[in-house]
């Protein structure tokens, strides 16, 4: 890993760099989404009906916060490929510092409001009574992970645009075979599947995220994690905000959609319920292939082409990223 090196986004050719780019974004938004298949297929093998449905009516209730806080966190992308482009070192390490932070702020909020509120969001969905119990541990030990997952999300950003988006996918790879690993050993040894499978992804989640933040803190240039500048800036986290809350919003209207969905569905029972599950998993794969990979490499490219002022270069990154 040592040997990786990053993508130059502003000289060479441009194609092959977006390919590079965008391959490792693929694979990683396709773990992300096999973590969710892998505690059905656990499930599946190791447990019943009902195991499988509390898994699975809690999928739209965690994508509503949880994407709304991912989409955010793009927007430290814009601000940091700019910032890049333009040479602006000082002002990236404050905004690498000020994303961290949001990060663990917003994470610590989503688990406090996911946690308390879980109960609520699961009668609202018509959670039947037979798996309310499974949803409510289940959508509780995920929210916990809060925290990891949007620091594993905002730190892998600023990895991204820094040029690196293999290490990235290295370590989640390596989330998702813990998270494999201990599903299946877990199962074995805890009578509650349900908790035994949401305990597997939690940990997952952590690895990741400490992968990520222990990357952020050993390497060389602007966008290296210092944690002892103490360099919070209200005026990025405005800028943050600004750019990042339109697009966590966009992100939240799928699955806000489906929460209607969902509750229509919940009404048929387990069986129905661990069904449209599998069929969303199956949906969320193909979404990883076709968008999202060349969104997230259109963002990184273009904000850093308009950062150093290479106009023609920014047309071309729009142009070969729709095709």
């Amino acid at each position: 890993m040592s040997r990786i090196k990053n993508v130059d986004m502003l000289h060479g050719n441009l194609f092959k760099s977006i390919i590079l780019f965008a391959v490792p974004l693929l694979m990683v938004g396709l773990i992300q989404n096999l973590f969710h298949s892998v505690d059905m297929i656990v499930l599946g093998a190791m447990a019943d009906t009902n195991a499988i449905a509390s898994v699975g009516a809690t999928g739209a209730i965690s994508s509503l916060l949880i994407n709304m806080a991912i989409g955010i966190s793009n927007g430290s992308k814009i601000v940091l490929s700019r910032l890049l482009g333009e040479g602006a070192d000082e002002k990236t390490k404050q905004t690498v510092y000020t994303s961290i932070t949001t990060a663990i702020g917003m994470g610590v909020g989503i688990a406090v409001i996911g946690i308390a509120f879980a109960p609520l969001f699961l009668r609202l969905t018509n959670c039947p009574d037979e798996i309310y119990n499974g949803a409510l541990i289940y959508l509780q030990i995920y929210f916990a992970a809060s925290p990891a997952i949007l620091l594993y999300n905002f730190g892998s950003n600023i990895l991204q645009v820094n040029g690196d988006s293999q290490r990235p996918l290295y370590y989640m790879i390596a989330s998702g075979l813990l998270n494999v690993g201990l599903n299946i050993i877990l199962c074995f040894i805890l009578p509650n599947k349900v908790f035994a499978v949401a305990f597997a992804t939690a940990s997952s989640h952590i690895l990741g995220s400490i992968l990520v933040i222990r990357r952020l803190l050993v390497m060389d240039g602007p966008c290296r994690l210092d944690i002892r500048s103490k360099g919070w800036s209200g005026y990025i986290f405005g800028k943050l905000m600004s750019n990042g809350i339109p697009m966590g919003l966009t992100s939240s209207l799928y699955p806000l959609a489906n929460l209607q969905i969902q509750s229509a569905i919940n009404s048929f029972g387990p069986a129905a319920i661990a069904g449209n599950s599998a069929a969303s998993n199956v949906e969320n794969i193909k979404n990883a292939i076709v968008a999202n990979p060349w969104a997230g490499a259109v963002g990184v490219f273009v904000g850093k082409n308009v950062g150093a002022n290479n106009k023609p270069r920014v047309k071309r990154s729009i142009l070969y990223c729709l095709y």
